[in-house]
């Protein structure tokens, strides 16, 4: 390696140089100026839709992000479908839970629960169902 491919020699930054780099980091991260700013000017904002930003596992966002590339999703369209179907899925299993204890009314008393559970307990165990 000859002289000509040595880069230079880093310098400390001066201390206006070192306020401006602190103050681009603090508006440029998340919840900073800009963030607020761009949320604020609505311009990713749609009409009947709201902002949602939380903490994950990495590996989470890992397994949202294969699994959204696997149907052509976006990351955010993953977590909203997924999110909507746990929704779905309990409104489901209350009403065939209503099913089969026939109820129709949606109230469904804990003795007539106890009794589905030992019932389906039983079964599961292989003594005739009653």
């Amino acid at each position: 390696m000859d002289s000509s491919d040595r880069k230079p020699p880093l310098r400390r930054l001066t201390a206006e140089e070192e306020a401006s780099r602190r103050e681009f980091i603090k508006a440029t991260e998340p919840g900073g100026v800009f963030d607020q700013a761009i949320r604020e000017s609505g311009r990713f904002a749609e009409p009947g839709f709201a902002y949602i930003g939380f903490r994950a596992p990495a590996d989470l966002k890992l397994k949202l992000e294969m699994a959204a590339a696997q149907v052509g999703r976006s990351l955010s369209a993953e977590v909203q479908f997924r999110l909507e179907r746990s929704f779905h899925s309990q409104i489901a299993f209350a009403e065939a839970l209503a099913l089969v204890l026939n109820t129709t009314d949606g109230e469904i008393p804990v003795e007539r629960i106890a009794a589905w559970l030992k019932r389906q307990f039983d079964f599961a165990r292989g003594a005739p169902p009653r």
